[in-house]
């Protein structure tokens, strides 16, 4: 990554390319403010230490449902078409309805447990409950690797445990 620092007006500012969009363009980061130029050089310094240790990420501005329709139009071809329709149904059911309207930076580990108590409340099945579980941590496992996320919020959620059914002869 590169950065450059200049002068404007009175004050300093450095400007940084710290990725891309999901299309392809570059996303710049622009910060102003500096006193001096050696001020501006320092503060780009940090940012390009945290961009080459990959701890930097730029929050995305983006709704967890526009999120999850740029995360389905990337999975429909990789995987069965059994599998993307349960995901979709998932999606459109359970995830956009109730925090589709959150940006995805705000997610966090109490707004998704809360999701899941929500999930019992409606009394669906543990497998129901697995399943949409499951989904919600590979949409934001995606996140991750695609560098919209830094932590995935529901990697620590746990699944509720499967009840085996048993027969008694």
């Amino acid at each position: 990554m590169r950065g450059s620092v200049k002068k404007e007006g009175r004050t300093w500012c450095y400007t940084v390319d710290i990725g891309k969009t999901p299309d392809g363009r570059r996303i710049k980061k622009k910060k102003r403010g500096f006193k001096t130029q050696k001020e501006a050089q320092n503060s780009l310094n940090e940012v390009l230490n945290e961009i080459n240790k990959g701890k930097f990420i730029q929050a995305a501005k983006y709704t967890y449902s526009d999120f999850l329709d740029i995360w389905m139009e990337q999975i429909e071809h990789s995987v069965a078409s059994s599998t993307f329709s349960t995901y979709s149904s998932i999606v459109s059911n359970y995830l956009k309805p109730v925090i589709g309207h959150y940006l995805i930076e705000n997610l966090n580990i109490r707004l998704l447990n809360n999701f899941k108590t929500g999930l019992h409340d409606k009394k669906l099945s543990n497998n129901s409950i697995s399943k949409i579980i499951s989904v919600l941590k590979n949409s934001l496992n995606y996140a991750v690797e695609q560098e919209y996320l830094s932590v995935n919020p529901a990697s620590k959620i746990k699944k509720p445990p499967e009840i085996l059914k048993t027969t008694i002869e």
